[in-house]
């Protein structure tokens, strides 16, 4: 079975137009510009395609969609996707909690957006994932869907190491006696593991039997 890509004109013509070779060279001089339309339609589907668009259409779709706080400078590929494909929700539950979270997860890696009281709200995450020239960007964005009673009153980001293991060993010999000093970090995760084999000398003498 053929696929619309592989489709040929001439193979469709009514006998009465195959007898004719002006007809049928005709329709074999149009199959390749059809079957190249054909596989040149699927460039203007855009939203199922958006993980393999970039650049420029990025910015035309953005601005189709009315993405207010798009910045073509300075967001990445990947956040510029993300925008276009929320879009219209983003428009619908702007001045929620959801909008503004949705914002803060574009910027900050395992972001939490904790609300205080007077209207308050405060950022807590583990690092700030985008370029500096976008912090700026961030700030306008925010401003835009979030309520406008609720006021930004820092970022609290959590630079401790992730938990690790640590491993330390020594052998002693004979009679030797090694000391390890160890400082607790308070409040750490970390795993320690101590190794020490321990290896023991003797000397034999034997005599012999007189």
């Amino acid at each position: 079975m053929k696929t619309i890509y592989q489709a040929s004109l001439e193979e469709i013509l009514p006998e009465s137009l195959k007898i004719d070779s002006q007809f049928t060279a005709i329709a074999k001089a149009l199959d390749p510009i059809l079957q190249k339309l054909a596989r040149d339609t699927r460039n203007v589907i855009h939203l199922p395609r958006l993980d393999e668009l970039e650049g420029t259409i990025l910015d035309v779709l953005a601005e189709q969609f009315h993405c207010d706080f798009y910045d073509s400078l300075t967001l990445d590929d990947d956040q510029k996707r993300n925008l276009i494909r929320n879009s219209i929700a983003l428009h619908r539950r702007k001045g929620s909690v959801w909008s503004v979270e949705y914002i803060v997860n574009q910027f900050f890696q395992n972001s939490q957006v904790e609300e205080l009281e007077g209207f308050l709200f405060k950022i807590n995450s583990d690092g700030y994932t985008a370029t500096p020239e976008a912090f700026e960007t961030f700030c306008r964005m925010l401003m835009d869907v979030k309520p406008v009673r609720s006021w930004l009153v820092g970022i609290d980001l959590d630079l401790s190491p992730p938990p690790a293991n640590l491993y330390i060993g020594n052998a002693l010999i004979d009679d030797t006696f090694e000391t390890v000093g160890l400082r607790q970090i308070p409040d750490s995760n970390d795993v320690l593991f101590v190794g020490c084999p321990i290896i023991f000398t003797e000397a034999i003498t034997i005599y012999p039997r007189s």
